[in-house]
């Protein structure tokens, strides 16, 4: 559960982090908009719920919070080759 403490710093988290992971999604997989947006705020989730894990290093967990959504067949993999 979210505190109230914790709102803004979600937000600014969210706000900092989701277009720049939306495009390189988007890029990646070619998935429809409604997917790309789903694999980001899963993504986003998953790092915001482990962030003093990694912090200062958002995009390795970031990466792979994609992975994990390639894994579940969430998004094509990049044609190999």
């Amino acid at each position: 559960m979210l505190t109230a403490v914790a709102m803004p710093a979600l937000a600014a988290f969210y706000r900092e982090f989701y277009p720049r992971l939306y495009r390189f999604v988007f890029a990646q997989t070619g998935a429809p908009h409604a997917d790309v947006d789903d694999i980001v705020q899963e993504t986003l989730l998953q790092a915001w719920r482990r962030h003093e894990e990694f912090l200062g290093q958002a995009a390795p967990e970031l990466d792979h919070g994609h992975r994990e959504a390639q894994a579940r067949g969430r998004v094509a993999r990049p044609p190999a080759g």
